[in-house]
């Protein structure tokens, strides 16, 4: 399985143009909708809705005529023949019991059985693309925002995560303010982990920057 996550990533012409998608031959199911910066054209009013199913062709020119920015959306590629009847089991941004997004997976796959690809965009701030096929994502790598191996960076994620649990387990929360404690583990990814895949996740530095955290504000408590 394969994914690509692209930083700051919110529109997708250069993305389609990179993986050659003007030659596949596919429809293309989109949900969670939600866009930006799309009037101004005969049919643009179609973007407003949260759930469209379209040609390649159809997606491909309005993309091209305006390369609209995505707050939100689920593009899956399926292949032609197949009916939108047949897009069931909608792909959607739902979270899981733990709170974590469908595209923090340690296994990423199309949510939608029929896809052979998956491109998610999230928040305006990141796009997830998702394939079984890893040679059919390879090119994005080519784009000029930060790029990397989206299961690799889940997995180490996760790693952190739990060992950063375990630790507040241990030791509290120490000193830490109501920011810290909401935003613990995006603070210690951004302090031991950021654009950096290849760093191993180690105990050892999750322990201390947790430490640091825990001891920032304790003068205070």
């Amino acid at each position: 399985m394969a994914g690509i996550w692209i930083e700051g990533r919110s529109t997708l012409r250069e993305v389609f143009s990179l993986l050659g998608a003007e030659s596949w031959d596919c429809n293309w199911l989109m949900t969670d909708l939600e866009c930006y910066d799309y009037e101004g054209w005969e049919g643009c009013e179609k973007w407003a809705e949260r759930r469209l199913f379209l040609t390649n062709r159809q997606l491909l020119h309005d993309v091209e005529l305006r390369d609209m920015q995505f707050i939100w959306g689920i593009f899956s590629a399926l292949p032609c023949g197949r009916a939108e009847a047949e897009a069931l089991g909608l792909p959607s941004f739902r979270l899981n019991e733990r709170g974590d997004s469908p595209f923090l997976s340690d296994v990423l796959l199309p949510q939608h059985p029929l896809a052979f690809l998956e491109i998610s965009v999230e928040d305006s701030s990141s796009t997830t693309a998702v394939s079984a096929d890893a040679a059919l994502l390879r090119s994005l790598y080519g784009l000029p925002e930060w790029t990397e191996d989206a299961e690799k960076k889940n997995r180490s994620f996760h790693q952190m995560r739990a060992m950063a649990e375990a630790l507040k387990e241990e030791l509290g929360w120490g000193g830490m303010d109501a920011f810290a404690r909401r935003n613990l583990y995006g603070l210690l990814w951004r302090a031991l982990y950021y654009h950096r895949p290849d760093r191993p996740v180690r105990e050892e530095d999750v322990r201390a920057a947790y430490l640091e955290l825990w001891k920032e504000r304790k003068h205070h408590a």
